[in-house]
């Protein structure tokens, strides 16, 4: 569900050589996520009203095919924000850093550098 195409894509598995401490760092991270993440399932259902506050120049970037949160979703949470900008990536899913990063890093740096 993270890819546009899973085929492309994996998560690689701790090498078996990695140094017990690095590795159990890697375990203590995943868990946190999902100790702090899982209620109410990663998100604060608080957020949406808070959005107006942002004072700030924003760019929110979201991957066309995103099967985890709806493009719907983040136009919907851009529009919260005054006066940020919605960009979406074509044929990228939840991470168009890593899947599309041609694509996610001209509208990224155009913003950054007005």
């Amino acid at each position: 569900m993270l890819w546009d195409d899973p085929s492309r894509h994996h998560v690689p598995l701790p090498a078996p050589d990695l140094p017990q401490p690095l590795l159990e760092a890697m375990l203590h991270s995943q868990e946190a996520a999902m100790r702090y993440g899982w209620k109410p399932f990663m998100h604060n259902p608080k957020l949406r009203q808070r959005l107006h506050r942002i004072a700030c120049p924003t760019l929110v970037v979201w991957g066309a095919r995103d099967r985890v949160v709806s493009v719907d979703y983040g136009k919907a949470f851009a529009a919260s924000v005054p006066g940020a900008r919605f960009v979406s990536i074509e044929n990228t899913g939840h991470y168009p850093f890593r899947e599309q990063l041609d694509a996610f890093l001209p509208p990224v740096v155009q913003f950054l550098d007005e």
